[in-house]
């Protein structure tokens, strides 16, 4: 919305003008920002329910215009994702606080649709707790599983009931949370091994000497 001119007599008005012009284009752009960003706050519930019932209005044409260029869009929103990180996250977080239930229901609904991608969301999570860093990629699982041929890297049993995301290195003994230090493992051997030096474990196992 553009800088309204609020002065009310002659010499008010003529008294603005003269400040305006003698602003730089940044400075007009700047007070321009400001007062729109005033404006929004002031009236954010009516703006919204403007803006929800013109989407409802206009619904089939703004799929329609998606339609015919979603490969434009996509890339314009992942430029803007990419150049505004912070913006997103900061947009995000008020939207999950003032929208707590629908925020718990998509991400139940996220984990149940996705629970392979999920197992490598909740260990990036577990590392960020611990300060470990690093960030395992989503489709991890289903390349260890070609690589390791569905077998637990321990004891060689099939994985087709389910596996676990090991990390080799265990996070309580400096492991990193990369996928270079990530084995599938059945949920026994995960289990027995904890964070037990690796080494040591397979010795225990009769695998080493």
């Amino acid at each position: 919305m553009p800088y309204k001119l609020l002065a009310k007599s002659p010499c008010d008005r003529e008294s603005h003008r003269c400040c305006l012009m003698a602003m730089t284009k940044e400075e007009k752009r700047a007070k321009s920002a400001e007062a729109s960003r005033r404006y929004y706050i002031k009236n954010r519930a009516r703006i919204l329910a403007q803006d929800k019932i013109r989407h409802q209005k206009n619904k089939e044409k703004t799929q329609k215009r998606y339609q015919e260029n979603k490969e434009k869009t996509r890339e314009q929103r992942a430029r803007y994702r990419k150049e505004n990180p912070e913006k997103i996250k900061a947009c995000r977080k008020r939207w999950q606080k003032d929208n707590t239930e629908k925020s718990r229901a998509a991400t139940a609904r996220w984990y149940e649709k996705n629970p392979e991608k999920a197992k490598a969301v909740n260990h990036n999570n577990r590392a960020k707790r611990a300060s470990c860093g690093g960030r395992l990629s989503l489709h991890l699982a289903e390349r260890l599983l070609s690589l390791q041929k569905n077998k637990c890297a321990v004891c060689r049993k099939s994985l087709r009931g389910g596996y676990h995301l090991d990390h080799i290195i265990p996070l309580a003994r400096g492991g990193k949370n990369i996928d270079s230090n990530i084995q599938l493992t059945c949920q026994k051997c995960n289990q027995e091994k904890g964070s037990k030096d690796p080494i040591q474990f397979m010795q225990e196992r009769g695998f080493l000497l």
